[in-house]
């Protein structure tokens, strides 16, 4: 019984420690002008503090934007650095809110490389 409370709050205590990794793809859907930019999946719930790693399925080098503000600026709450084909990036939030990835290359969030990540506890 004690082996069995043990192994229960060994795993709780892990789940504090390194919380859930979310993985959003970077994808293109489409082919030469029907060529789409896609987040996969486009909407996350998670909670404060869960990393979410954004991986790159393309050819192209991407540079993702987390802001609290849906309209495309350019800037905002964090920056990824360049994510090369084939490399990903991981970050977490800590507050509660909602929140938006988008590219940061203007004509990549046009063609659809925007997503939206809902923080609650």
């Amino acid at each position: 019984m004690v082996a069995i409370l043990f192994v229960l709050a060994s795993q709780a205590a892990w789940g504090l420690f390194f919380p859930n990794e979310y993985v959003v793809k970077i994808e293109l859907n489409g082919l030469a002008c029907g060529a789409h930019f896609d987040l996969s999946p486009r909407h996350l719930d998670v909670k404060p503090g869960s990393w979410i790693r954004i991986v790159n399925t393309t050819s192209w080098t991407h540079t993702v934007l987390i802001s609290d503000e849906e309209a495309w600026s350019g800037e905002g709450l964090m920056v990824s650095p360049e994510i090369k084909p084939g490399e990903s990036w991981r970050f977490r939030l800590m507050g509660t809110g909602t929140y938006y990835m988008m590219s940061q290359n203007r004509w990549h969030f046009l063609s659809g490389l925007a997503g939206q990540i809902w923080v609650a506890r």
